[in-house]
């Protein structure tokens, strides 16, 4: 029983120490249409997602400190956006050329 409840205490400890950080958002373009099943992700992570049909994205990652968020679309130039990931929710509207 007290190895249980040790084992419980690691556990718990472990997953508080790393914090993910959700980013969403949506991805428009100038005139304010949604860009649909753009691709949104940290650059050099696997972390990441596409837009829906809305252009909104949510994604999780493990990523810590300044990233680069990237959007990339076929027919538009790739966008890049510095972001801080501190294991809080980044809320962000994008708007790529």
């Amino acid at each position: 029983m007290k190895t249980l409840f040790t084992l419980l205490i690691l556990v718990i400890a472990s997953t508080a120490v790393h914090a993910q950080t959700t980013i969403k958002g949506t991805v428009k373009t100038k005139k304010g249409a949604p860009l649909e099943f753009a691709n949104v992700f940290i650059k050099d992570s696997y972390d990441g997602t596409n837009t829906d049909l809305e252009g909104n994205f949510s994604f999780e990652t493990e990523e810590e400190g300044d990233q680069i968020l990237v959007v990339r679309m076929i027919g538009y130039l790739q966008y890049e956006q510095p972001v801080k990931c501190d294991g809080s929710t980044i809320t962000l509207d994008l708007v790529p050329e």
